[in-house]
């Protein structure tokens, strides 16, 4: 029986200030599979991790396929990746509450949930099919502005462009809803 891999390295190769770190990797992981990367300092355990979760890109070759796809909504699939590593203390945002035990208030839990409905239906009322597509593509997805510019067939400035349009419609949205992102964003502070 064919399964289709969960993640396909297919001759990847990448690159970093004129240094090769990969060089034509093949590496497959089936579903259910679980790897240990070890390996000294230096030596691309990381590079190797963050292409695989989508974070990086091969830029001297090779294509990543991820449950078959080149392309797939990459926050869904870093769900189903676990990457532990002894740095990951220093890559959690000092805003999150990862490493405590403390949990929302009720009414925190509230606002958060009116933004993001508020969110998603100015992403559908007031943004254009176009806008919406490269929203989710930088924003969410997080795939690399010239490789979505290339996709595209268009600029980093369109995109650019695209993005800070799309940025003022939603906040004029919230606005208009009775949310005030920059309040907002001045609590959490």
């Amino acid at each position: 029986m064919n399964r289709t891999p969960a993640l396909e390295l297919r001759d990847v190769s990448y690159s970093a200030s004129g240094k090769t770190i990969l060089h034509t990797v093949n590496w497959t992981v089936q579903p259910g599979e679980h790897w240990a990367i070890l390996g000294p300092n230096g030596s691309g355990k990381t590079t190797l991790l963050k292409l695989a979760c989508g974070y990086l890109w091969p830029n001297a070759g090779g294509v990543v396929l991820r449950k078959g796809k080149e392309l797939t909504y990459l926050p869904e699939l870093r769900k189903s990746i676990g990457w532990v590593t002894a740095a990951l203390v220093n890559e959690i945002p000092t805003r999150e509450n990862a490493l405590s035990d403390t949990t929302m208030e009720p009414v925190a839990l509230a606002e958060q949930s009116e933004l993001v409905e508020t969110l998603r239906q100015g992403m559908e009322t007031v943004l254009t099919a176009h806008q919406r597509r490269v929203l989710v593509a930088l924003a969410i997805d997080g795939v690399p502005i010239d490789v979505l510019a290339d996709r595209l067939g268009t600029t980093r400035g369109a995109l650019y462009k695209t993005l800070h349009d799309a940025r003022r419609k939603l906040r004029m949205h919230l606005e208009a809803s009775g949310l005030a992102p920059s309040a907002m964003l001045e609590e959490t502070d």
